[in-house]
């Protein structure tokens, strides 16, 4: 009934006599005759969905929330994932959930005429990020450039190529085309990840039925060039490399379609800038711990994967970090390096830096005190760290991360309490980056995207891709988004993962939107659980149904 309802307030616009309707849940996948039947309808619909007001996509929003709330998260497709990746359901559903809720209760917020997150982010304010990333701060700094977002005109459509290191990707990339750009969107999967077909059909329902949004299996190189190459095609979105990228490019060209354009996002040589001064050691554990952390996540096979540390040679205290870093290697457990390439590319940074390959059964990152510059000319995108020490103190390592480092997607900045405000102020002016972290890992730039920020390369280089995404405020002409976390003696050590009951009870109360009482049920009744093993004689009750952490 209440889906009913928030589909009520569509206009004829959108509930326009269509083609013959048929079963949303029926993915429509098999054959090339219904590929082109799928792209023919998303074309026909582009204009009348380009012409869609801000309340009816909004009413599509709160559709597509609902239904990620009520998705059921079986074990299917979520086990699907944690054999992939090797990692907690409990912790894979929560992240999912997590980032798509919060940009959908973004998306329908921004469309409000008062809004104090707009307000806040055109002057330039520092917006509380809130329980995605408590204590941390997120602003938009806008340059003097003229920033233009390539779309898809009227009557084409804009082909996703989804992401293959995060489940959660493609699918923020489909809404924000979507919903933000107003196109009609095909999204192909990436092959490394076919079951998300079955969790995007529930949460895309409502803008799959008013055939907005239709998605596709990939069918190997051919088809997908034939994909690109497509009539209809009208812009293409991709999450990847450089080399795709360029194929994709190619492909357009040859096609004669010289005049769509591409916009993505591409990752980069990441940098974490260390800065100089007296440090405590708590602030020094600290530190080494989360940029290991950062590092081991998903097997190093991140966009925003540190791959670089960059830190002053005079700094009396490096070596103590560093040792710290090397301990934190040890200590912590080595993630599954599952995407393609990722062990092979590590072995080869390692060997160009005259190291010994640690071989292809081997997921542990290969640590290089002193590096060479040709590592510095391409992402890893595996389990690969390395140390660059520099002349001068943090403005020279901004210099150096500008100059030397491929990309400009994001970076971090890492600092003791005792350094200058000033200094930390022209350090994130300088840096020519996407997203600026401060103290927090820049993958919480991301995060950030969901509640408005901006996410993407700067626009100053393309070898992290072009265009942003988020941006739910459209501020114009943005030249970074800066996510600022609080002192390092009091960030979150991001090596203690919590068990899986917490991520449970994160889920419960945030993503199923049910508040904090239901999230302390599950607590309770995992609690009880646990109690009712040591104790048998206590009474029996329902387990809580969540995945297996």
């Amino acid at each position: 009934m209440l889906r009913i309802l928030l589909f009520a307030g569509c206009t004829q616009a959108l509930l326009a006599p269509r083609t013959a309707p048929r079963s949303s849940t029926q993915l429509r996948l098999a054959s090339q005759s219904l590929l082109e039947r799928d792209i023919t309808r998303l074309a026909d619909r582009s204009k009348s969905w380009a012409a869609s007001k801000p309340e009816e996509r909004v009413a599509v929003a709160e559709a597509c929330l609902e239904c990620l709330r009520t998705e059921p998260w079986d074990a299917g497709w979520l086990q699907a994932q944690t054999d992939l990746e090797a990692t907690s359901a409990s912790r894979s559903r929560y992240v999912f959930g997590a980032v798509v809720s919060d940009w959908l209760e973004t998306f329908i917020e921004a469309q409000a005429p008062a809004s104090e997150t707009r307000h806040a982010f055109e002057n330039g304010e520092r917006v509380p990020l809130g329980l995605s990333v408590p204590g941390a701060t997120a602003e938009i700094i806008r340059g003097d450039h003229e920033a233009t977002e390539a779309r898809a005109a009227e009557g084409t459509v804009s082909l996703v190529l989804g992401a293959g290191n995060q489940s959660f990707l493609a699918l923020i990339d489909v809404l924000q085309r979507a919903l933000i750009n107003k196109e009609c969107v095909m999204l192909k999967h990436h092959p490394l990840r076919p079951w998300l077909v079955k969790p995007y059909a529930a949460i895309l329902e409502p803008l799959i039925e008013l055939d907005v949004v239709a998605q596709t299996l990939d069918e190997g190189v051919d088809a997908a060039a034939t994909l690109v190459a497509h009539r209809f095609i009208g812009h293409v979105h991709l999450t990847g490399g450089e080399a795709t990228r360029d194929a994709v490019r190619r492909t357009l060209d040859a096609a004669g379609k010289t005049d769509i354009a591409i916009s993505s996002e591409l990752g980069c040589v990441t940098p974490w800038l260390i800065a100089g001064g007296a440090w405590t050691a708590k602030e020094l554990r600290v530190a080494a711990r989360n940029v290991v952390a950062a590092k081991k996540a998903n097997g190093g096979s991140n966009c925003l994967s540190p791959q670089v540390l960059v830190v002053s040679r005079d700094w009396p205290q490096r070596e103590a970090f560093l040792s710290l870093v090397d301990e934190e290697l040890k200590r912590q457990r080595d993630e599954r390096a599952y995407y393609p390439g990722a062990r092979e590319r590590r072995d080869a940074a390692l060997v160009k830096c005259g190291m010994k390959p640690l071989g292809s059964e081997s997921d542990a990152v290969g640590f290089v005190r002193d590096v060479c510059d040709e590592v510095l000319d391409e992402e890893v995108f595996g389990p690969f760290l390395a140390v660059k020490e520099v002349d001068g103190g943090l403005l020279e390592a901004a210099d150096f991360a500008n100059q030397k480092c491929r990309g400009t997607l994001s970076c971090t900045v890492l600092h003791p309490q005792s350094l200058n405000t000033m200094m930390l102020v022209a350090v994130v002016d300088k840096l020519n980056y996407g997203s600026v972290a401060v103290n927090v890992w820049s993958a919480f730039g991301y995060t950030a995207l969901a509640r408005g920020a901006t996410w993407g390369a700067h626009h100053g280089d393309d070898a992290s891709g072009s265009g942003v995404i988020g941006n739910h405020y459209s501020i114009p002409n943005v030249e970074k988004s800066v996510v600022r976390g609080g002192p390092l003696r009091k960030t979150v050590d991001l090596s203690a993962i919590p068990p899986g009951v917490v991520f449970d009870a994160l889920f419960e109360a945030s993503v199923r939107g049910h508040g904090a009482g239901a999230g302390a049920s599950v607590l309770f009744r995992r609690f009880l659980g646990t109690l009712r093993g040591l104790v048998p004689f206590l009474p029996r009750s329902e387990a809580y149904g969540a995945p297996p952490a």
